[in-house]
């Protein structure tokens, strides 16, 4: 596992996936826990600029609900996934990450060159889906982290209090943090499986496409929460208070073991040679 941690750690995929999931954390947060100071100066430009924006036309119960003194604003504001019940670009780039890092040894035709030195092919699977593992944890670690502090900054700032208790903060956040470590693991198993770069991009696009057109159904029939548990929906969802929250890390979770287990059935199983993909 420690040639595995140092790949990723000289690669540069994992450093420009921290660095593009926190600039966007950063922002999207930010935005969440100012967005009624946001509005109210959007329309203050109206006074400088006629009719520049709608804002002004924002009922009172719309803006009481995104005061970030709310609970609901709360949650969202501190959910690592950044989704708000929606798809998770964090999850994504998490899954495409831990996709990659297995795919380049293909792309490349390292993986047979690596076997020659661990020919344990179960082995190395694991070790490479751990080094997955660890990264997305402290990734999404981070990001939690990140969100916690613009929370208490905005909360400070805006003289208001925390809604939620400590219990319900960390359950939010470790819900959090362990369906995007899952996603990481999905991710790898999908690089195992898939094996060429462009077939695996393709196919996350697919995913949230399909994913994104079931959910909108289930909208429009009344039944939003029936898809719920596929992939990326799960991980969104996995940060909901309750019951709820556990039952879509569960999927979370089951979507990443068969991930793993069909991509250890597929790798202990294939040719390979030393011609890159």
């Amino acid at each position: 596992m420690k040639v595995e941690l140092m790949r990723m750690r000289k690669g540069r995929l994992a450093f420009l996936a921290a660095a593009a999931l926190a600039v966007g954390t950063i922002l999207l947060a930010t935005i969440e826990v100012f967005a009624i100071a946001a509005i109210r100066a959007l329309i203050k430009l109206n006074a400088v600029v006629p009719n520049a924006t709608q804002a002004q036309h924002m009922s009172p119960e719309t803006l009481s609900k995104l005061s970030i003194d709310t609970v609901d604003m709360q949650r969202i504001a501190l959910d690592p996934t950044g989704a708000s019940g929606g798809t998770s670009i964090v999850a994504l780039g998490l899954v495409a990450l831990g996709g990659l890092f297995v795919v380049r040894e293909y792309r490349y035709g390292s993986m047979a060159a690596t076997l020659i030195a661990q020919p344990r092919r179960q082995r190395l699977l694991a070790d490479k889906v751990a080094a997955v593992a660890l990264t997305a944890l402290l990734i999404s670690a981070g990001i939690a982290f990140v969100r916690f502090l613009i929370l208490r900054c905005g909360l400070a700032a805006q003289h208001a209090s925390l809604h939620l208790t400590g219990l319900q903060v960390l359950a939010l956040q470790f819900r959090g943090i362990a369906a995007l470590t899952l996603c990481g693991c999905l991710g790898a198993g999908l690089g195992f499986l898939v094996r060429r770069q462009a077939p695996l991009l393709v196919g996350l696009g697919v995913l949230v496409g399909v994913e994104s057109t079931m959910q909108a159904l289930g909208n429009v029939a009344g039944v939003p929460q029936a898809f719920h548990l596929l992939p990326l929906a799960s991980a969104a969802h996995s940060v909901e208070l309750g019951a709820t929250g556990w039952v879509a890390l569960a999927a979370s979770g089951t979507w990443a073991l068969v991930s793993v287990l069909t991509a250890a059935y597929s790798f202990t199983r294939e040719e390979l040679s030393f011609v890159p993909a």
